[in-house]
């Protein structure tokens, strides 16, 4: 009988550990409105990730990438000239540009002797922010190139 417990309980944790891995640890991802490619060689850090925060390293945190939202209750333009003050505050290059036909805010930086880039940007009334720590300007191009904005629709009573 004890035998069969264990076995019983074995499968069940089996399979519990199975049914909590349906967010995947890289390659094509959706993060509530957006979805893009995670390179393969990062993997998601759960630890540090929750609903609107997600982190993904590669090589001990050589390289990792950052995927928020938030939202404001202020005009976009207004969030987006605040946030480009807010980075060149930090001695970022920061500038507004063009992604996916609307303005959005494109920063590099060094934080920590490592290359930084990151682009915020509205949609669906919330702000999208990816950066890339370590790695350079092509593996950015790279990772922002495979965004793509979802559109979902508000069920209502």
């Amino acid at each position: 009988m004890k035998k069969f417990i264990g076995l019983f309980l074995a499968v069940v944790l089996v399979l519990s550990l199975a049914a909590c891995s349906d967010v995947p640890f890289n390659g094509d991802i959706e993060f509530n409105d957006i979805a893009l490619t995670i390179p393969e060689n990062f993997v998601r850090d759960s630890t540090q990730s929750n609903e609107n925060f997600w982190v993904f390293e590669r090589n001990g945190y050589a390289e990792y990438i950052l995927i928020s939202r938030s939202f404001s209750e202020k005009e976009e333009a207004q969030v987006l000239e605040n946030y480009v003050e807010k980075m060149r505050g930090i001695g970022a290059e920061s500038e507004i540009v063009s992604f996916s036909g609307k303005d959005a805010v494109l920063s590099k930086y060094n934080k920590d002797n490592t290359f930084c880039q990151e682009i915020l940007f509205p949609h669906n009334g919330d702000f999208y922010a990816v950066a890339l720590r370590g790695g350079d300007e092509e593996s950015f191009g790279s990772l922002i190139g495979t965004i793509s904005l979802l559109e979902r629709e508000n069920i209502s009573e």
